[in-house]
């Protein structure tokens, strides 16, 4: 049976409901068809109730009116359909080609013409029911922010969301809050059952704001769409109406850290309160880069980050971090304290019920019991929570050091595993080290 066929199966009753007659009278169903059965209920949930075409499309035009546009608000933006008198606005929100680099069909140069022309189109996409395009406004003074849209996709009931953020306004959480208003709308008003985000792999900054916002990245789409003359890859995120709301991630503070000399104003000190452990922001790459750079510690033990790592690389750590936090809720720290002094943080093991921390502290904050505090903080953390009941570290047996802040920390050597990787000196076999809550 196809993906459609079960689909319009999911939720009806069976012929045969449980206790009848006949199904009393009928054997037990086993072997390939209980199998299937399993299937379908794993791969398969109820159909919500939804709006009829009409009513869809009424709740979509209805956007533009103003009673609707006030509860498109978190207080701090608010969101509400285009008008003439934003033209200079989108002129100067999109004057320097950086949205235009993401997103698929937007001109660039873009003048008063193009913006003329996005105009006509949105308010005919909008009659249409086919696209709700909207302005993201500060909430106090009405000052355009940027922009915000979903594009609605009625042979599979779904939106997809797109933005882009004014050059001047960015690194202030506004797309970020416009997403997550424009995704409540589209659950609690639209009732849709499914919105998505379709974001280039290089493109780490709306990844974080997906993986943020409580979006899954769910796959690779393989020359899903053609850009700049070139047919390129996409993920796709997306996130259902039944899907755990995104958790702010915790800010730990460290306890036993010694004062030490900032690592970036050799003429300043960092005191024990000055140290805490907070998430990576993509703008931590280049600080993360010169941390790596020419330090044969870091190079020697961490498997995971070459002599030659990139710009785009650890763009990529931060990425997946966001992402790591939000589906398999374990976080994974920047250390900072004047400067950024290491990182420290968890994710998934080969084994259900593990979390495998790892950590590293610059050269320059060493020595003051900061892995140890870090390392600590953040088992603790994992353990309290309760999603994990296991905390594993894999430590090459050359690392000395290491070994030595397990025992710190209250880790117990569990035994040996040959590892993947094969930079370690011991030919990639490495010691597992559990500390059990």
């Amino acid at each position: 049976m196809s993906g459609t066929e079960l689909s319009r199966h999911a939720g009806q009753t069976p012929p045969a409901a449980a206790g009848s007659e006949q199904a009393s009278r009928e054997p037990a169903v086993t072997g390939p068809a209980a199998e299937s059965a399993a299937a379908t209920e794993k791969y398969s949930r109820p159909a919500a109730p939804r709006l009829t075409d009409a009513e869809l499309a009424d709740r979509i035009r209805a956007v533009a009116r103003p009673d609707v546009a006030t509860r498109l608000s978190d207080g701090v933006v608010c969101l509400r359909t285009w008008t003439a008198a934003d033209t200079p606005a989108i002129v100067d929100g999109l004057r320097d080609g950086s949205a235009a680099y993401w997103i698929v069909g937007m001109p660039h140069p873009y003048g008063p013409t193009e913006a003329a022309d996005f105009l006509v189109r949105a308010e005919r996409e909008l009659a249409a029911a086919e696209y709700a395009h909207m302005a993201v406004t500060d909430a106090t003074t009405g000052r355009v922010l940027g922009a915000v849209g979903m594009n609605f996709r009625h042979d599979r009931q779904a939106g997809e969301i797109g933005y882009w953020t004014h050059p001047g306004e960015r690194r202030r959480g506004i797309a970020r809050r416009a997403v997550a208003i424009v995704t409540r709308w589209a659950f609690e008003e639209l009732r849709l059952p499914r919105v998505e985000l379709i974001i280039h792999p290089l493109n780490f900054e709306s990844q974080v704001i997906a993986s943020r916002s409580g979006f899954r990245r769910e796959g690779l789409l393989r020359s899903y769409l053609e850009h700049r003359g070139l047919r390129n890859d996409y993920y796709s995120f997306a996130r259902l109406p039944d899907d755990s709301r995104p958790r702010p991630h915790p800010v730990l503070s460290l306890e036993g850290v010694q004062d030490g000399v900032d690592p970036v104003d050799p003429a300043a000190r960092t005191t024990v309160g000055d140290v805490e452990l907070r998430p990576w922001q993509l703008r931590d790459a280049e600080a993360a880069l010169q941390m790596f750079s020419g330090d044969e510690q870091i190079a020697r033990w961490c498997v995971e980050i070459g002599p030659q790592m990139s710009i785009d690389e650890e763009r990529r750590f931060i990425a997946e971090a966001a992402r790591g936090w939000q589906e398999d809720h374990l976080p994974v720290f920047a250390i900072v304290g004047g400067g950024l002094l290491g990182s420290c943080g968890a994710h998934r093991s080969r084994f259900a019920d593990v979390a495998e921390l790892g950590y590293l502290v610059r050269e320059a904050a060493r020595g003051r019991g900061i892995a140890a505090a870090a390392l600590d903080a953040v088992t603790e953390w994992v353990l309290d929570d309760g999603r994990y009941g296991v905390c594993e570290l894999m430590i090459d047996p050359d690392n000395l050091s290491s070994a030595r802040t397990a025992v710190r920390c209250g880790y117990v050597r569990s035994g040996e595993i040959r590892s993947c990787s094969s930079r370690g000196l011991s030919g990639g076999l490495h010691e597992a080290w559990r500390r059990i809550r």
